[in-house]
């Protein structure tokens, strides 16, 4: 690469991400960027191995840490996350193109379901995926580049973005993207009270991943549970009133945006909420025979309550957490659109269930 397009890839950058340069806005900035740096083809990583640390801190003090390890085939879309969570020790979360199976170290019973979600995007994010990732950014936020730094031994590029609306969920952000394979190396930002940052520790492309990994460890000793696939009907709210299942009561800010009935083999609600119009929660319960609510019961102790009943948790990295209890002879599952939530957080989003 030249001094000069190095020396002009910070400046084109920034005027990618602020649409700031006056004598450019006839041009597309995304098409300068792409034209004027020197462009590598898009690699083709058809397998990897990814560490990223994550700490979480509350008036500067770090409340929770998390250790990632991501083993991922992206032509046939399997993955695998283990993580170990400094409060709630290790999960496993294995990933097809159809479905997931979680399981928490320990546990006797792991839980196969089809997957409710799109499939979460691969945590190797390519070039492109960077810039349209960025260009998202900029809806709510105004990016500024604030220079060149050396994060894991590679000079990046440290991007601060800062919510053009004060009363955003997501706050400031900083990222930091490899000027060499423009992965973002680091991020920080700061969620309602909370100050997270994700760190990469180790990347190994094209790496061979055995069949084995796509398994969880000791497979022949888990019970699997499998969930089957339910027949749905789209019902109003009025119709979900007349039901005798838990909810959320909608707000100003939680609104349901589609409530389903399920059918065969067990009756049961599906519900998506949403807060300030993003997606919150996903909600799910079904009814249970006697045999079901014992098989259900989290094997290892939780430290979140409902009614006295014991909480599991499971976190799907990329996803959110996911919540899941008995109560009045029905298994609810409560999928939280928040990677980061705290103890606190999560015990103050079951109080909200009536």
């Amino acid at each position: 690469m030249s001094k000069v397009v190095k020396y002009l890839s910070p400046v084109l950058l920034f005027c990618l991400l602020t649409g700031c340069a006056p004598k450019l806005q006839s041009i597309s900035p995304k098409f300068l960027l792409e034209n004027t740096i020197e462009r590598s083809e898009k690699p083709t990583y058809s397998k990897f191995y990814q560490e990223l640390e994550t700490t979480t801190s509350i008036k500067g003090k770090i409340v929770n840490t998390q250790q990632l390890k991501v083993w991922e085939d992206t032509i046939s879309r399997r993955a695998n996350y283990e993580l170990t969570d400094s409060e709630n020790g290790t999960f496993y979360t294995i990933m097809s193109d159809k479905y997931m199976t979680l399981y928490k170290k320990g546990n006797k019973n792991a839980t196969v379901k089809p997957l409710s979600f799109p499939h979460p995007d691969s945590f190797l994010l390519f070039k492109d995926e960077v810039i349209q990732k960025l260009n998202e950014l900029r809806t709510n936020h105004q990016i500024q580049l604030i220079g060149d730094e050396k994060i894991s031994n590679e000079q990046t590029y440290h991007l601060q973005a800062v919510p053009k609306d004060e009363n955003q969920i997501l706050g400031e952000q900083h990222l930091w993207i490899s000027q060499k394979s423009w992965m973002i190396l680091k991020q920080s930002y700061q969620i309602e009270d909370k100050f997270v940052v994700v760190r990469v520790k180790k990347i190994e492309r094209n790496v061979k991943i055995p069949q084995s990994r796509f398994t969880l460890p000791n497979s022949d000793k888990i019970h699997f549970q499998y969930e089957p696939k339910y027949i749905e009907d789209i019902i109003t709210n009025k119709q979900l009133m007349k039901l005798n299942y838990l909810t959320l009561k909608p707000n100003k800010r939680i609104t349901t945006f589609k409530v389903k009935k399920l059918f065969s083999p067990q009756e049961g609600i599906e519900i998506l909420f949403l807060k300030d119009g993003a997606e919150f929660l996903l909600l799910k319960a079904v009814e249970l025979n006697s045999e079901d609510i014992n098989d259900v019961r989290p094997n290892v102790p939780s430290n979140l309550k409902f009614f006295n009943q014991p909480v599991s948790v499971q976190p799907i990295p990329g996803v959110g957490i996911q919540l899941m209890w008995t109560w009045d002879k029905k298994r609810y599952e409560a999928l939280y659109f928040n990677q980061f939530a705290t103890k606190h957080e999560l015990n103050q989003l079951l109080s909200q269930f009536k």
